[in-house]
């Protein structure tokens, strides 16, 4: 949960997604919360932890290079001085984390709730079928996740690939 509160507050993600630099200002967004929820499970031997991001907007492969990050700093491929670097500097490598995982699972509306919404009237909650929606996703969604990620071993070979990615910042250094 430490490393997932590296991304809490305003920051630039200009290395997360493509075609942004360093001080361009459509590349700061604003991250309210990520952490992990509930604890890790097994599927077929296969061990995953339920991750929960909510910010007020994302850009292409934003969360999949967030939680790449995580993992390669996790697993010790990186240390400190890269995380600072992806934040700071142009062009730096960060891996895209598989996306057969990833699910939308619910939008929020707060703002829009806060400023014209009275619950029940015109309000944008999902409360009232959150219990629905959860079980049909367990039940329907995340079985078919898992199988895939089970049979096609996404991640592993991801994980495997991990070497070839410049954590130093010297290749970056070597192309500007």
């Amino acid at each position: 949960t430490t490393l997932l509160g590296m991304y809490k507050g305003t920051k630039s993600y200009h290395n997360f997604t493509s075609g942004k630099l360093k001080g361009d200002m459509s590349a700061r967004r604003h991250i309210l919360s990520f952490e992990v929820h509930g604890e890790p499970f097994i599927y077929k031997n296969w061990e995953y932890v339920e991750l929960r991001v909510k910010g007020q907007s994302f850009m292409i492969h934003q969360i999949r290079k967030m939680i790449g990050l995580v993992i390669a700093y996790a697993s010790g491929h990186c240390g400190d001085d890269h995380v600072t670097r992806a934040f700071e500097e142009n062009m730096e490598d960060i891996p895209k984390a598989p996306g057969n995982g990833l699910v939308l699972r619910q939008v929020h509306y707060d703002q829009y709730n806060k400023d014209y919404g009275e619950k029940g009237k015109g309000s944008l909650e999902w409360e009232d079928s959150q219990d629905k929606m959860n079980h049909f996703a367990k039940e329907n969604i995340l079985p078919q996740i898992f199988e895939l990620d089970v049979e096609e071993k996404n991640m592993l070979n991801w994980l495997m690939g991990m070497d070839k990615h410049d954590f130093t910042g010297k290749d970056r250094k070597s192309t500007l």
